[in-house]
């Protein structure tokens, strides 16, 4: 655990691959601006992508979102919401919905680094995901308003590259566009949690472990 923990948070320490990989998974298939700018009045987000050993190989946590009327009802995601007033930092923020969401102890989590951070324009979040280790598999307590199931997701799973795909997507019930997404346990993931899991793939490609 603790070499590919250290390698981990030495690689997030280094410049990240950044929006040329996110794009790759990006819902539209159209050129991506390198350059754009986020608006400046985006809502603040955070979401916490935890690592974990089981059976000797890391995990890490997705989870299951409920449904509801909403832009994200029942996607895949990692856990994470938006910025409260209570949050000093969006690092509390990230914290604060996995505890809530999933039972997650924020006491239990070794923060190693960051992701870059993504705009979604459908909710008009920009998003920063934070990348942490856990001592052992943790034991979950869902919101049930918040998170219909836990998905855990092996290292060997994720660096698959026969996992990627493009395939036929519902967007938000309104149409369906050919979209990259990632297969992990049997789910869909995509949108911008695929666009971050990319990313995490290309950090972890480069760690030499």
């Amino acid at each position: 655990m603790n070499l590919f923990k250290y390698a981990l948070a030495e690689q997030l320490s280094a410049p990240l691959p950044g929006r040329e990989v996110q794009f790759r998974m990006a819902p539209y298939r159209r050129p991506k601006d390198l350059n754009f700018q986020y608006p400046s009045d985006a809502k603040q987000s955070a979401v916490l992508i935890s690592f974990y050993f089981k059976e000797d190989e890391p995990h890490f946590i997705l989870m299951k979102r409920s449904e509801y009327k909403g832009p994200h009802s029942g996607q895949i995601c990692f856990p994470g919401g938006a910025l409260e007033s209570q949050d000093v930092s969006l690092l509390d923020t990230a914290l604060r919905e996995s505890m809530e969401e999933i039972g997650v102890d924020p006491n239990q989590v070794e923060v190693l680094g960051r992701l870059s951070s993504l705009f979604i324009p459908v909710s008009y979040y920009k998003v920063q995901p934070y990348i942490a280790c856990l001592p052992e598999q943790p034991t979950y307590v869902l919101d049930p308003q918040e998170a219909a199931a836990v998905i855990e997701v092996p290292l060997s799973e994720l660096m698959n590259d026969a996992c990627e795909d493009i395939r036929p997507i519902n967007h938000r019930g309104e149409f369906t566009l050919d979209t990259p997404c990632i297969e992990l346990q049997g789910h869909i993931v995509w949108g911008a949690t695929a666009m971050m899991i990319a990313e995490l793939k290309a950090v972890i490609s480069q760690m030499g472990v």
